[in-house]
Order: structure tokens, then C-alpha cells, then sequence
């Protein structure tokens, strides 16, 4: 999944902060069988799922 997500490490280093900001996770249509287990994991970690193609939290 490293892959797939942002902000890159490559643009951590640039802005180390962002880290604690937001995690980008880009998946195409063959990997949304992923998307409950990756939500389920977010909840977990006490964090926030946001679709935004949906335009809502999920």
C-alpha cells in the first residue's frame, strides 16, 4: 500500500509535519475489496476515513 499513499516520503522530508496531518490513499477499483479492512484498521488507530468522492466521512 506504500505505493498508493501521500504525503510520499519523498515529500515528508520536504515537510516533515504533514505527517500528522492527512494520509492520502488512492485505490483503484480492483482494490476496494481492500477498503473494509483499511477502514476497519483506521478505526482502530483512532483515526478518520474521508471519501472524497462521496464528499463525507466514512
Amino acid at each position: 500500500m506504500s505505493d498508493f499513499l501521500e504525503p510520499s516520503r519523498f515529500d515528508l522530508e520536504e515537510e516533515p509535519d504533514d505527517a500528522g496531518k492527512y494520509v492520502l490513499l488512492t485505490l483503484s477499483v480492483r482494490q476496494l475489496d481492500y477498503l473494509p479492512d483499511i477502514l476497519d484498521m483506521a478505526k482502530r488507530n483512532g483515526l478518520v476515513g474521508f471519501s472524497g468522492v462521496a464528499g463525507q466521512p466514512i
